[in-house]
C-alpha cells in the first residue's frame, strides 16, 4: 500500500483498485449470467440471520416467556413467507431466461 495507490482493506489486507478491477473484469467475462442458486442461497442465509437477530434482540428486550415465544413464532413465519415469495420470483425469472435461451 502506498499513499498514492487507490484501494481499500479487505479482511485486513490492502487490495489496490487495479487488482479489484482485474478480478471484477475476469468475473464478468466468465460469468455473465446470474447464478440463481447462489443468489437464493445467499438470500436464504441473510434472511435466516436477520430472523435470528430479531429473535435474539427480542429475547433481550422482552421479559415475558410468552411474548418471547410469540415474537419467535411470528418472526419465523414471516421469514418463511418472505423466503417463499423470493424463491417464487427467482424461479419465474429463471424460467423466463430459459425460455429466451430456447428461442435463440
Amino acid at each position: 500500500m502506498t499513499d498514492n495507490e487507490e484501494g481499500h482493506f479487505v479482511n485486513g489486507a490492502w487490495v489496490s483498485k487495479s487488482e479489484e478491477e482485474a478480478k471484477e473484469g475476469s468475473a464478468k467475462s466468465c460469468c455473465s449470467e446470474p447464478d440463481f442458486d447462489k443468489i437464493v442461497s445467499d438470500a436464504t442465509a441473510s434472511l435466516k440471520a436477520t430472523v435470528d437477530n430479531l429473535v435474539s434482540t427480542g429475547n433481550e428486550l422482552l421479559n415475558s416467556e410468552e411474548k418471547r415465544a410469540e415474537l419467535e413464532s411470528k418472526a419465523i413465519a414471516a421469514g418463511h413467507s418472505i423466503l417463499k415469495s423470493f424463491e417464487s420470483v427467482v424461479k419465474d425469472a429463471q424460467k423466463k431466461l430459459e425460455d429466451l435461451e430456447k428461442k435463440k
